[in-house]
């Protein structure tokens, strides 16, 4: 079942807990009359983020999107990364893990990082933050990770388990991610293994599972 408390289907709102700083902030450089005029474009665009085949149409300039929505693609296209940015932070607001609003925080000042002084849009990669999104909502429900952006500014996010246990995954743009784990050897307690490599991000629940160190990042 999807961590999600709407589903693609649904017309998407803002969380009526959403912070008024956050809401009026949404669109980023766009104004605030741009959203009350657009508000159902926002709800379409986060429906798109929610289907996976939708959204990989937009990400090739929206040309495989079925027709009703082709009016709603060419006005889209003009979006910033600002904010498909901030829809993606208020869908990750909706979902039900109980430090949703912690998570989408950290996101928001991720964002605010990833600008630079002579460039006012958000720099943070979009694939990056869809992937990660795909795998927060993945049927098994991750613990809190900590995050932190590359120097290409892709989500990096890791779990920490005491001295000898630590799963970091860097989040590439499309199904793609790189991985590092730490973990106690098992015929020698007192080392530590070190295993790196790159997969799909929905192989990666399976590797884990395979070195048997998924409590480390999911829970029971």
């Amino acid at each position: 079942m999807s961590e999600f408390s709407i589903s693609p289907n649904e017309s998407f709102q803002i969380p009526i807990n959403c912070p008024e700083k956050f809401t009026s902030e949404l669109t980023g450089p766009i104004t605030d009359d741009f959203l009350k005029n657009e508000k159902e474009n926002i709800s379409r665009l986060s429906r798109i983020i929610l289907n996976n085949s939708a959204w990989n149409a937009y990400e090739e300039n929206l040309q495989l999107i079925s027709t009703n929505e082709d009016a709603f693609t060419q006005q889209t296209s003009n979006f910033t990364n600002s904010i498909i940015i901030r829809c993606f932070i208020l869908l990750i607001r909706s979902t039900k893990y109980s430090f949703k609003d912690k998570l989408a925080d950290r996101l928001e000042i991720l964002a605010e990082d990833s600008c630079d002084e002579f460039y006012e849009d958000y720099n943070l990669s979009v694939g990056s933050l869809k992937n990660f999104l795909t795998f927060l909502t993945s049927e098994i429900k991750i613990k809190y990770p900590k995050l932190s952006l590359t120097p290409e500014n892709n989500i990096y996010a890791s779990w920490p388990s005491g001295n000898d246990y630590l799963v970091s995954v860097n989040f590439l743009d499309g199904n793609d991610v790189r991985y590092v784990f730490f973990y106690q050897n098992d015929k020698h307690p007192e080392k530590i293994d070190r295993v790196s490599g790159m997969t799909t991000t929905d192989s990666l629940i399976s590797i884990l599972i395979n070195k048997n160190i998924q409590k480390i990042v999911f829970n029971e």
